[in-house]
């Protein structure tokens, strides 16, 4: 499961279901301007390592004007008992950064891409630990539902750089 084309992390825990879901992949290209290339692959699981060494989208970030990394957290990973099926805590978290595999990844494509957009997931904070200075921008998305445009933009949580 990749976050980019992930219908849950549109979900969230909330359960609730409509016709209307857009998946990352689909709100990018839907939102594209006309003549604009858009590529996909796959980078990383959200919480094991590649088994494939061969891995082509640091080639498409070396070349690409901007790198649009999806990443972060699903409520596969934390959340409620029973449906936090990677979450060896039972939907509980013991650490509140990026899975390593995560991490691991965006170091690597940063020293490969120009411009880094991060778009991450979750629904509880991330400490990004020194990532925030490898990416041009970061997007929290939390676990969008619908889509983006039923944020108002305000947010319950506090974003602060330490150190």
């Amino acid at each position: 499961m990749k976050i980019r084309i992930s219908i849950d992390v549109l979900l969230g825990n909330y359960y609730g279901l409509n016709d209307t879901m857009t998946t990352f992949i689909e709100g990018i290209v839907g939102s594209a301007p006309e003549g604009v290339r858009i590529n996909y692959l796959p980078g990383c699981h959200l919480v094991y390592p590649n088994l494939n060494s061969k891995d082509w989208s640091f080639g498409e970030a070396r070349s690409a004007d901007v790198t649009i990394a999806c990443m972060g957290l699903s409520p596969q990973m934390e959340g409620e008992e029973g449906s936090a099926i990677l979450s060896p805590e039972n939907g509980d978290r013991s650490d509140i950064t990026l899975p390593a595999v995560q991490v691991d990844y965006l170091k690597q494509l940063a020293e490969r891409s120009n411009r880094i957009v991060l778009v991450l997931t979750g629904g509880s904070p991330i400490a990004l630990d020194g990532l925030e200075d490898l990416v041009q921008a970061i997007v929290w998305v939390a676990y969008p539902g619908r889509g983006l445009s039923y944020h108002s933009g305000q947010t319950t949580q506090r974003y602060t750089k330490i150190g």
